[in-house]
């Protein structure tokens, strides 16, 4: 065989192999059944020709961004995302390193990352669970093998179940502060009865 056959075999080869190691995004179809997952900011590390942000965004209540190491693969899903007219709520950007994700602190809902291909610049779970926000879940594919992993709400935190309430400017309170005014209102309850009475007349 000569020089240039092998050159092109090598390349061949090469292609293949690389396509079979980053091909490991599952289906948007397959996230949101997994995941549970339906609306919210996801997204999805190590982006590959921009079909899974495109399927995710697709339902109307995702809002998607695909983040890639790879220039190529940045163009390619971003022409896909275009083509099926999705962008803006899925979008593509080309990164330098997955060590510090770039956003705030628990504002991720989903975050889709197949871990064995991005092998050594895979974020750290530390970084993963830092974009988190509490309840969000962090899709991984780890040794072989696709887990969901949810980010528990903490015990300091109090979860509002109330869909139109509006706090307008206020963090809410904490279970410590919540007992104690529940243990002021028990303790001041005459007073506070006499000057209901008293304000509004009854």
């Amino acid at each position: 065989m000569s020089r240039l056959g092998d050159i092109a075999t090598a390349t061949v080869c090469l292609f293949v192999l690389t396509t079979a190691a980053l091909a490991e995004l599952p289906s948007g179809d397959r996230v949101r059944q997994a995941t549970g997952i339906e609306a919210g900011l996801t997204v999805v590390l190590g982006t590959i020709d921009g079909r899974v942000e495109a399927e995710l965004a697709g339902g109307g209540k995702m809002l998607v961004q695909g983040l890639t190491l790879d220039e190529s693969a940045c163009i390619e899903a971003r022409r896909h995302s275009f083509a099926e007219r999705l962008y803006g709520v899925a979008s593509v950007d080309q990164v330098v390193a997955f060590c510090t994700l770039p956003y705030y602190d628990r504002l991720v809902n989903l975050l889709v990352a197949d871990l064995d291909s991005l092998g050594s610049d895979a974020p750290s779970m530390d970084e993963i669970m830092r974009v988190l926000g509490y309840e969000g879940v962090a899709y991984l594919k780890q040794r072989g093998k696709w887990t969901k992993i949810v980010k528990p709400t903490p015990n300091t935190v109090v979860v509002r179940t109330h869909t139109f309430h509006d706090a307008g400017r206020s963090g809410g309170f904490g279970r410590q502060e919540l007992r104690r005014i529940e243990r002021l209102v028990a303790e001041h309850a005459d007073h506070l009865l006499e000057a209901w009475n008293e304000f509004f007349g009854g």
